[in-house]
């Protein structure tokens, strides 16, 4: 049977982010100001837009190959890791259009029949509501980890979105369970004057980088990490 050891992999998880604290926070502060540049750009020019979504998958890409590197003490992650895979970035950002549009899809079909009950039933109309929020969640949290098949295995964005599919089956509560706690221990780090976001996130990477080898181990025994 599948198991998601969450306390056990937030705590490794902080562990290798404390050994590799100096490299992943330069990481971290690098993406933060690739941010703000591509907030200026958004503003400024007509296709500010497309080069925040550029720049902005570049740094994801980077931080969760730095990641996975950390999270397997047989490859020392380096500076160079960050920008290694941007190749990648392309196959990212299709699979998070698909992402996005299946979900919007189903949302909006699903707030279509929502709004058509409003005549009918106020009770009808709030449990439509609930069984939305509860939809999105659930198909989010199915695709969560396409990103990270893509850097590690490269694959294609479909085959991504498939795998991440299959290799949360059978934990997505307790991997919902997981993110809320992730969420909360960010909260954490903001209100410790900001500065404790500079651990928070980059352990966050990290713990994620963790759960999703560990995921996609117990699916696919097969094949070694």
């Amino acid at each position: 049977m599948k198991k998601l050891l969450i306390f056990k992999n937030i705590k490794r998880g902080f562990s290798i982010a404390v050994e590799n604290i100096g490299l992943l926070i330069s990481c971290f502060v690098i993406a933060l100001l690739a941010s703000l540049i591509t907030g200026v750009v958004y503003e400024m020019f007509a296709l500010g837009f497309v080069f925040s979504i550029v720049l902005t998958t570049v740094f994801e890409v980077g931080l969760i190959n730095v990641s996975l590197k950390a999270v397997r003490s047989k490859e020392k992650p380096e500076f160079k890791d960050l920008f290694s895979k941007i190749e990648l970035i392309g196959a990212v950002i299709v699979a998070n259009i698909f992402i996005l549009g299946i979900t919007l899809g189903l949302l909006t079909g699903m707030l279509g029949l929502a709004e058509l009950t409003m005549t009918i039933s106020p009770i009808i109309t709030l449990a439509l509501g609930v069984l939305i929020l509860g939809l999105v969640v659930y198909i989010v949290i199915g695709f969560v980890f396409a990103t990270y098949v893509i850097v590690d295995k490269e694959k294609g964005p479909i085959d991504a979105i498939k795998k991440s599919w299959k290799i949360i089956s059978k934990v997505r509560i307790r991997l919902f369970a997981l993110f809320a706690l992730l969420v909360l221990i960010n909260l954490l780090g903001l209100l410790a004057f900001i500065v404790g976001i500079f651990i928070t996130v980059p352990a966050t990477f990290v713990i994620l980088a963790l759960t999703y080898l560990d995921l996609y181990e117990q699916t696919y025994n097969s094949e070694a990490i």
